[in-house]
């Protein structure tokens, strides 16, 4: 997550290993520029629109592609409405259009034709971005040469932070089964569809068709046992 002393740790225990900054770490100073952005425009609105954008920020923050019709036509009306919005989130888009290069030299090349086209009023609102870009290059950028992500360890992160804070003065075996329950690592299994014919539908050559089904087996026997001794 670009931690100054996480790398300095790395470096002095592994100091043959690669380091590659997590993209969702990097992704989110563009997201950090067009939300400040956003927040700086409360001003100039009325309390029923600063709650209204409040609430629809997630239409700022998605990728365009991502939205309804109902959402691109709210997102039009937004970036009408307030000048320079239009150009910040244009930028935060271009700039996610980098994350979608298939090589390094392709990623590089388009990073820097994002930087040097922002105008100094736009690139004023992602100097952070900007800054970490420079200060991680080859981090951020090694990505695209090993396609590594953090993302199923964050997941779980998460998973253990709702927990926690969904519940008080569990034993550590119980938060552990619970954890274990709840990221997804009970074992399924699916069955095919498969055919039959009653004498009934035999008569008319018909064939009926039993849709397959998902079988949860749970989790390994092994995975929920726990040595008390390995934890200490």
């Amino acid at each position: 997550d670009m931690h100054h002393p996480y790398r300095r740790a790395v470096k002095v225990i592994f100091p043959q290993a690669l380091i590659i900054a997590d993209r969702w770490h990097v992704q989110k100073y563009a997201n950090k520029a067009l939300d400040d952005f956003r927040r700086r425009l409360r001003e100039e609105l009325s309390n029923y629109e600063r709650k209204l954008l409040k609430r629809e920020k997630h239409i700022l923050l998605s990728r365009n592609f991502d939205l309804t019709e109902y959402e691109q036509d709210k997102l039009l009306d937004w970036l009408a409405k307030f000048p320079g919005l239009d150009e910040v989130y244009t930028a935060k888009e271009k700039y996610m259009d980098v994350w979608d290069a298939q090589t390094r030299p392709e990623a590089e090349a388009k990073y820097r034709a994002w930087k040097d086209g922002l105008a100094p009023n736009v690139a004023s609102s992602f100097h952070e971005l900007i800054r970490v870009m420079k200060n991680w290059p080859d981090e951020i950028f090694r990505f695209f040469e090993y396609g590594f992500t953090n993302a199923t360890t964050e997941s779980i992160n998460q998973k253990i932070r709702e927990l926690y804070e969904d519940g008080r003065g569990y034993s550590f075996e119980v938060f552990r089964a619970k954890l274990l329950f709840s990221v997804g690592l009970q074992k399924k299994r699916s069955e095919m569809p498969r055919y039959n014919k009653s004498s009934f539908e035999c008569f008319f050559d018909h064939m009926t068709v039993y849709h397959g089904r998902t079988i949860n087996l749970g989790i390994d026997i092994p995975t929920l046992l726990i040595d008390r001794k390995s934890v200490v």
